[in-house]
């Protein structure tokens, strides 16, 4: 593709990257910024990560998101973290900054907005996070932040739980770890829970799983909020069956465009209209 040379080069990294809509929301808003950019897909796999990493980076290289499964192994490569990135050991967004390569975790905010919109400030007691990778470290950490009590993480593999956990130790929260296996432990704390967090590709288009949900529905009840982080298909398995029983659910897309507006502020210090995005989103989704 010959795009114009004297654009800023930013992009989003990432394997597979065919269900991504961040490519044409970000061209959009750049048209409506007037911010002379292209935004790539840059779908790398992961022998050809480092050489095709400093190919991006090259020239007018401006900045790129990270996404699955990168946001751990891009760390490596960067000269500096912001703080928040450093104790979640995950990288979504990076920007060259005097010639240096930052890496900083924009899913924090859009992770914060979408809950501070939900809940405020209410205590949150009991709370169910699903999956242990970049996505979960960045939601544990608002979630601490926000001083929950009781968190239950469930998880294929324990020990990737415990060594996401060792990086939040200053924290003080009770744990419960367990298994997708652990179906009557699942169900009583889902339904004693005010908020399930799915972190993981469950559900997800182009991820094998579309039809899958990561609890069953008799994990749901109608007082628990349902935040599912997958955005497309807009309505996951997941999101279908909390509906089915009147809960209240948080939409994986507003989390998408909040993360986007942040890193789109790093890049260009400037701050994009919400809506425009989310619409632009439902826009590209109903095709």
């Amino acid at each position: 593709m010959n795009k114009d040379k004297q654009k800023k080069k930013i992009g989003i990294i990432g394997f597979p990257l065919g269900h991504s809509l961040s490519p044409d929301m970000h061209n959009h808003i750049y048209k409506t910024l007037s911010f002379d950019s292209y935004y790539d897909r840059w779908e790398i796999e992961e022998k050809n990560l480092s050489t095709e990493f400093e190919k991006i980076t090259q020239g007018n290289f401006l900045g790129a998101n990270v996404t699955v499964p990168y946001k751990e192994k891009i760390i490596p490569f960067l000269d500096f973290l912001n703080e928040e990135s450093k104790i979640t050991g995950a990288v979504n967004t990076i920007a060259k900054q005097n010639d240096k390569l930052v890496g900083f975790n924009t899913d924090i905010f859009g992770i914060e907005s979408c809950l501070n919109n939900q809940f405020g400030d209410t205590n949150l007691n009991n709370v169910v996070l699903i999956g242990s990778g970049g996505a979960a470290r960045a939601a544990l950490y608002v979630l601490l932040n926000k001083g929950i009590d009781n968190l239950t993480i469930i998880n294929r593999t324990k020990s990737n739980v415990e060594k996401m956990l060792k990086r939040f130790s200053k924290f003080d929260c009770n744990y419960e770890i367990l298994n997708f296996s652990d179906k009557n432990e699942v169900k009583i704390k889902s339904i004693e829970s005010e908020l399930i967090i799915n972190t993981t590709t469950f559900g997800m288009k182009g991820s094998g799983m579309e039809l899958i949900s990561p609890i069953d529905q008799d994990c749901i009840s109608g007082k628990s909020v349902i935040f599912d982080l997958v955005y497309n298909p807009r309505i996951t398995k997941l999101m279908s069956m909390a509906i089915s029983k009147n809960a209240d659910i948080i939409e994986g897309i507003d989390m998408l465009v909040y993360q986007a507006s942040k890193s789109i502020e790093l890049w260009t210090g400037l701050t994009p209209s919400f809506e425009e995005m989310k619409n632009k989103c439902l826009e590209l989704l109903k095709k």
